[in-house]
């Protein structure tokens, strides 16, 4: 029978034992995606991501809560912005009270302590679903904001 001899130097103390032993998750060890659009009390499916919403702002503080209490203590933010609002170079997202903005500030409110992460890309607000700044059919640029 295998093995013949069991080696005991993998417990010789707790520092060893811990090195070595089981991964263990919990809810904190996650970041929770959470994709945010217009609206009051909106819960909007997203076709490619199935048994996944879009919700509005009032209803993803709620999720927020939720999930803090369920022990996860990050969220990453991604907004989906109306289309009025896209232009080539992405100019809402300079907006101090844009989707994305009021999202912030609104968790941080409602739970100080999570952490927020939010998308810094620039295709949410561009005509063309890039990152990048489009001319004449090219891509000039890519932009990526840095807090």
């Amino acid at each position: 029978m295998f093995p013949l001899q069991r080696n005991r130097r993998l417990r010789t103390n707790e520092s060893i034992r811990s090195l070595v032993r089981e991964t263990s998750l919990s809810p904190q060890d996650f970041m929770l995606p959470m994709f945010v659009t217009e609206g009051k009390d909106v819960k909007v499916a997203i076709p490619s991501i199935p048994e996944i919403y879009r919700h509005s702002l009032d209803n993803t503080i709620k999720e927020v809560k939720e999930a803090w209490d369920l022990g996860i203590k990050a969220v990453n933010i991604y907004v989906k912005i109306s289309d009025h609002l896209k232009d080539n170079k992405g100019v809402e997202v300079l907006n101090k009270d844009g989707l994305m903005q009021q999202t912030i500030r609104a968790i941080k409110d409602a739970v100080p302590e999570m952490i927020v992460m939010p998308d810094v890309a620039l295709d949410p607000y561009s005509i063309y679903g890039h990152d990048g700044i489009i001319e004449n059919g090219q891509l000039l640029m890519i932009l990526m904001l840095m807090p």
